[in-house]
């Protein structure tokens, strides 16, 4: 390779998506306040993002494509950027280089290189008829491939059901295509939702047409007769099979670590190792995104978060500390929600099952209120709080509602639990009421949650006091 003459900057990115951009913004905006300059470079190797979440949402046409995607303006109004790949990074002299033969040095650099589609190994997965739903190529597949054939809609095949995977099936049914979706879970969104949800959310897919295969690992697909480069059948671990025109794999994302690893910074099969202030075992090398490892907020364990929400926190941690403002970052609470036809579901933290796999004994509060005063035209808001037994602290939360209120109700729980809300504090806590945006007085969702678990935590000590009255009573006699 023949390397370009050195150029050094006192801040490098390697990465464009949020982690990195949110980290350039934040640093540029204190700079700015502490009346301060500092030379800013951002790498990527996509010349155009796109918007991750809003992918599921871009596969219909009537809207160009370039409204989902993330313009490079907001960046290079405030920083160098240039389009390129990063091969080798060089922690003790400090520099990279790049695939074009950049060689840039830095004082302190963003490792933030993102996830990339998890492919199994799986024969034939690589037909030209299969797509992960991640970057611009794939939305670009998903347009094409969604349009009808002959007349005739397609039978389209989404493999994964967690949200990417659900709102993906929506919107390729909502365009007129036959649609199933494949879990190898017994059902779906069984990682982020509690159980008691799910059959409801299931029943909304059937009805609208979209059919379900749970429980039944993909082994293999099978080429087309008429197309080579195609695959035509799914083949499953029980034996069965299912015709298909396309697939869409969601099965989730890798973390992109090669990098690192070669240049000996700390990594995990979740990610770059980081301290609590998101530095790496090289202290002028941060971390942040889906590339990094996360720790959970109540467990302080290693936990998955590939939210871009969680990118955004982490970089505005990561610009403070390069100021020399030390933050920590506290951990992820994993806010989260998504929506089935017109149907909304969210939560934060832990559910209940993931609580107990941690090791957790919990204590859980249901309830179902109405989104409104009985008086008008309401529907069923349904909650689940989960609580740590021994200290009686939120930990996790779930809610399904009509509408599109649920983020709140998601931000809400991310919030109780961040600030260390207990099962005494949302029986008490105070809110509001209104005929045609709430439930009435009495009936608030978190507080009814609450004190179901509170009844449940208290039930044995009734019992207790009323088996040992009555065994006084029978002394007595």
């Amino acid at each position: 390779m023949n390397n370009k003459p050195t150029k050094k900057f006192d801040v490098v990115v390697i990465g464009g998506g949020p982690a990195g951009r949110e980290m350039l913004k934040m640093l540029h905006e204190k700079l700015i306040q502490q009346n301060k300059k500092m030379s800013l470079l951002m790498i990527k190797a996509e010349r155009l993002n796109v918007n991750r979440c809003a992918v599921p949402y871009g596969i219909s046409t009537q809207k160009p494509i370039q409204k989902f995607l993330i313009a490079n303006k907001p960046i290079t109004d405030i920083a160098e950027m240039i389009i390129d790949r990063v091969e080798e990074i060089d922690p003790k002299k400090s520099i990279v280089k790049t695939k074009k033969g950049h060689v840039f040095e830095f004082n302190q650099l963003l490792y933030a290189t993102g996830a990339s589609p998890f492919i199994p190994q799986i024969p034939n997965i690589k037909s030209e008829n299969i797509s992960p739903v991640r970057g611009l190529k794939d939305l670009r597949f998903l347009r094409t491939a969604a349009t009808y054939l002959h007349d005739k809609p397609k039978h389209a095949t989404v493999i994964g059901c967690g949200f990417i995977g659900i709102e993906v099936a929506n919107s390729l049914q909502a365009l007129g295509l036959k649609v199933t979706i494949v879990e190898r879970h017994k059902t779906v969104l069984s990682r982020t939702t509690e159980p008691e949800f799910i059959s409801t959310l299931e029943n909304l897919l059937y009805e609208h047409g979209i059919s379900i295969k749970a429980g039944a690992d993909v082994v293999g697909f099978e080429r087309s007769k008429t197309e080579p480069n195609k695959i035509s059948h799914i083949l499953f671990s029980d034996g069965t099979s299912l015709r298909t025109d396309f697939v869409v794999l969601s099965v989730g994302v890798r973390p992109n670590i090669e990098l690192a690893k070669k240049a000996g910074i700390a990594t995990t099969p979740l990610g770059v190792v980081t301290n609590d202030h998101l530095q790496t075992n090289f202290p002028h090398i941060y971390s942040g995104g889906d590339c990094t490892e996360k720790k959970c907020f109540i467990t302080g364990k290693p936990i998955k978060s590939q939210y871009g929400t969680t990118a955004v926190f982490q970089g505005k941690i990561i610009a403070y500390n390069m100021i020399g403002k030390k933050r920590a970052f506290p951990g992820v609470i994993n806010a989260n929600c998504t929506k089935v036809y017109d149907w909304g579901v969210g939560g934060a933290g832990l559910t209940q099952t993931a609580a107990e796999q941690f090791g957790i004994n919990t204590v859980t509060g249901f309830s179902t209120t109405l989104d409104k005063y009985p008086q008008i035209d309401h529907s069923n808001v349904y909650t689940k709080l989960v609580f740590d037994k021994q200290t009686r602290r939120l930990i996790g939360g779930n809610v399904l509602r009509k509408g599109d209120s649920v983020a709140q109700n998601a931000d809400w729980i991310s919030f109780a639990i961040q600030m260390g809300a207990t099962i005494e504090d949302l029986v008490n806590y105070q809110y509001s009421a209104h005929p045609e945006l709430n439930p009435d007085v009495e009936h608030n969702m978190f507080m009814f949650s609450a004190k179901d678990a509170l009844a449940k935590l208290e039930k044995p000590i009734k019992e207790r006091i009323k088996n040992h009255l009555e065994s006084d009573l029978k002394k007595k006699k």
